[in-house]
This record gives C-alpha cells, structure tokens and sequence, in this order.
C-alpha cells in the first residue's frame, strides 16, 4: 500500500486493491494548462491565500499560463473568424453521471464510434493553442504524461476522450475542480448546479461553453460530439436548454463504492494540486455534500424530457453484458445502427482483460453518513443501502 493509501485509511474509506499512478515531481497540475487570466481570477478569488510551501509551483505556474495566453492570442488572430463561423454540431449527446460511476468507461465506449467526435485530452488541456500545437506539444510532452490515471487502472492518453469541464476551467470559467487546489473554495461550487450565479456570469458561461464546443465542431466537422463531465449533470437543465434536442445517457452505481472511489479521486487530485492544507474529514464531507448539490433538480428535469433524449444504465449491468448496454444505449437515443461499431467495441473490450478495479472499505460511521445523504436517491435506482 502506497502513501496516499495509508492516509486514506485515516478517515471512513480504506483501499483495499488499488491501483493508479501518483503524480511525479515533474508531472504538470491542473492549473499549468491554464490561460494566466484563468490561473489569477482562480488566485484572486481565493485571495491570494496560498500556503507557502507552494509558492514557488505558484511562480511556476504563473510562467506557464503566461505562454498559454500568448499562444492563445495567437490561434485567436488565425483562427478566430473561421470558429465563429462554424455551427456546433446538432444534437450532441451528454454522458452524465456522479464521479466514480464509470462515466469515463461508457465515454470511451461511445468514443469507439467514427460517426461521432469527442473532446481529447489535449483539446481539453490546450483549447486556447490547440489548432497551433496539437502536432507538435503531445510528442515533446508525452513522457510528461502518467500510463495511468491517478486514481484507478484506466489508461491516459493526449488522444483519449476527456471531461469538457478541463477546458472550461482553463478557459477562464469557475468550477468546482477549483476545489482540487482550494478544498473550500465556494466561488467555484456555485458553478456545479449554476443556479447561486448571477444573469451575468451564467450567460458567460454558456457563451464559453459554446465557443469550446464550436472549436470541437471546427475540429471535427460533421459529427455530433459525445461530451462527459459528471459536473454537467448538476445543469441538466441548463443543457436541455442550451441544446433541446441533446440526448443524455446517465449511469448509476453502487453507492459506497461511489462514495470510496470519489474520496479517492479528490484525494489523489489534491496531492498533485492543491495550494492550501486539507484534511481527510474535510475531504470526506466535501464528497458527501457534492452528490445532493448535484441531483438537486436531476429527477424532476429528467421527467419532462422528451422520449428519446435521455436514457439510464446502470455500471454493474454494463460491466456484465456491455454489447447488450450499449445495443440499447444506441436503440433508446437514436445513435444509429449499433452492428456498425459492434467489432470495435468487442476489440476495445478485449484490451480491458488485464484491467483491475479497485477495492475499498468503508467504516461503519462511514455507511450510516452515507445512508442519510445520499441513501434516497440510491434507493429510487434500486439500490439497497
């Protein structure tokens, strides 16, 4: 058992099996990525209050978000006309899901189809100089670049699908991965459900969102895009209205593994990035207050949307028959004929046999805080707890 596994085993969530890969000392953060207009509105709404001992990653950071902007400034002179002139693609289809319901698996799963696009990686990390380095970055920063995730055994790579919400943070918008530097920063919370943010900062936020998802549609024209961020199912309605037509697939999961798995998410998360002190019973609590905030409105959305546009899986029946899963992911929400990607998936799925899920334990405090939080939503999606 690692480091970060023994600490873990501090509060109501020890790892049983685990896997991942801990950040190295030369392993970018989250922040680097950042234009320096996003990395100082982040600072300036923590107030600068930074512990010191991170100080000199703060200079660091500053630098690199300084070259960001500069190539920023740079791809928007070229390319900025031709982006606004690009129609997002209709119709795109949104995976929503809690952290640690196996999101990023039917992302990747869906990702396999060519009649669909997807955001990288690297668009997610660079969307300000993406168009300029695409070609270039990903070859001389790859070793940067962890095998696997930091919190479980699924692969990482600059071309694989990632969350859109990366992007949106290092464009300039508040998120609640703030928290991934500040674990009690509000400011970024608000944006979870976008429902405590003013007229204002809620319409520039979907005219970010909106800027981004035109660059995936300049990047990759004429397929409709597959974009997952569990935040984005705290703004299902948002989204449906934005898009009234997008189609969403959410999926659920047991709960205290989603409870565990979460903690160990955020925990690896902080370890690379975070700029202040945390405790493990912040943390805890943190992760139990997220997934209210999130399904405040989800159930009550969901049911007037139309037939057709919003579909729900469960993780356990798509680990167990995941052709059968997606053949009626496809079929409910109008994805077109399943047989055409049914050999890629079966090929992709044979890569996963080495796969190992993580194991965990939860205390018995842990399990009576959970029934409370979370323990009626679970129950309406047949989970006993």
């Amino acid at each position: 058992m690692n480091d970060s596994q023994g600490k873990i085993a501090e509060g109501w969530v020890a790892v049983t099996a685990g896997r991942g890969q801990t950040a190295r000392w030369y392993s970018p953060t989250v922040w680097q990525t950042m234009k320096i207009s996003a990395w100082w509105r982040l600072l300036r709404a923590q107030r600068f209050r930074v512990a010191l001992s991170k100080v000199p990653r703060v200079l660091v950071t500053t630098g690199m978000t300084a070259g960001n902007s500069v190539l920023g400034v740079l791809q928007s002179v070229l390319f900025s006309q031709s982006i606004r002139a690009t129609p997002i693609q209709p119709n795109p289809i949104f995976i929503l899901g809690h952290w640690r319901t196996g999101t990023t698996h039917l992302h990747n799963l869906i990702a396999l189809d060519g009649r669909l696009s997807f955001p990288t990686t690297y668009e997610c990390g660079a969307p300000h100089h993406c168009l300029l380095t695409d070609r270039l970055y990903p070859r001389i920063f790859a070793w940067q670049l962890p095998a696997k995730r930091l919190m479980d055994d699924m692969g990482l790579g600059f071309d694989l699908p990632q969350e859109d919400e990366w992007a949106l943070m290092n464009l300039g918008e508040p998120s609640p991965y703030w928290a991934f530097g500040f674990l009690e920063d509000r400011k970024g919370r608000r944006f979870l459900t976008l429902t405590g943010v003013g007229a204002q900062e809620r319409e520039h936020w979907e005219q970010t969102f909106q800027q981004f998802l035109r660059l995936m549609s300049f990047r990759h024209p004429g397929k409709p895009l597959v974009l997952k961020s569990p935040t984005h199912t705290a703004r299902l309605a948002v989204l449906w209205r934005m898009f009234p037509k997008a189609r969403f697939l959410h999926i659920v999961r047991e709960p205290f593994t989603v409870f565990a798995s979460t903690v160990r998410l955020w925990r690896e998360n902080l370890a690379a990035g975070a700029l202040t002190p945390w405790t493990e019973q912040q943390l805890e609590q943190h992760v139990l207050r997220m997934l209210p905030d999130m399904y405040q409105d989800f159930e009550r959305v969901r049911a007037r949307l139309p037939s057709g546009q919003f579909h729900q899986v469960r993780y356990e029946d798509l680990v167990r028959d995941p052709l059968a899963i997606l053949e009626e992911c496809y079929r409910q929400l109008g994805l077109g004929d399943f047989s055409v990607v049914r050999s890629r998936v079966e090929g992709y799925l044979a890569t996963l046999s080495e796969y190992h899920t993580n194991e965990y334990a939860v205390s018995a405090e842990g399990k009576a805080a959970i029934r409370a939080a979370w323990g009626s939503l679970f129950r309406q999606w047949g989970y006993e707890i």
